[in-house]
């Protein structure tokens, strides 16, 4: 490069001077060149076949394949579509195990039942909720995804209810506590 011009970059294939070079070159509003001509159609086959009915190997990740091999059960060029759910399984345990938690730390005044049922409502509860969040998310990243109306109630009522299901057990070991 000339030390002389700091815009000299004829030896990169562009004139010396803006605008240098071939006509419209440097212009980044020009039409593009007309493409070159493409060369014609090959003949078809003799007798009509179609070139791509059949696999050339068995490798082939564009071969075509039998439909009902593809989506067993299904209509011949009709793939069955399965829909993504929640797990609200695992939301009916929660909110069973949180309830069975709170009710028999309210009943049995034990601190032993108290701390099980602490445990049984705090970490088993709220990590079934948890598994459901995250096996959730995942079932959400499906291609077709569908919840039925009532999982969102479901699982605020089954956070309030882990919650409250903690504060029981919690209370009554409080109470425990307090009069040592």
């Amino acid at each position: 490069m000339s030390g002389s011009n700091p815009f000299d970059f004829s030896e990169y294939g562009m004139g010396s001077q803006p605008g240098g070079g071939a006509p419209g070159a440097n212009d980044p509003f020009a039409r593009p060149a007309a493409p070159p001509p493409t060369a014609p159609a090959p003949n078809p086959p003799a007798g009509g076949a179609d070139p791509f009915a059949t696999a050339p190997s068995g490798n082939d990740p564009f071969a075509r394949t039998d439909a009902r091999a593809l989506h067993p059960g299904g209509a011949a060029g009709s793939p069955s579509l399965v829909a993504a759910s929640p797990p609200v399984l695992l939301l009916v345990l929660a909110l069973v195990a949180a309830l069975a938690a709170g009710v028999v730390a309210l009943l049995v005044n034990q601190p032993v039942v108290a701390i099980i049922c602490w445990v049984i409502a705090g970490p088993i509860g709220i990590g079934l909720v948890a598994l459901y969040v995250r096996k959730d998310t995942y079932a959400r990243s499906a291609g077709l995804y569908a919840a039925p109306g009532f999982v969102r109630p479901l699982y605020w009522l089954t956070v309030v209810g882990c919650l409250v299901a903690i504060w029981a057990p919690a209370w009554r070991i409080a109470d425990w506590v307090g009069h040592l």
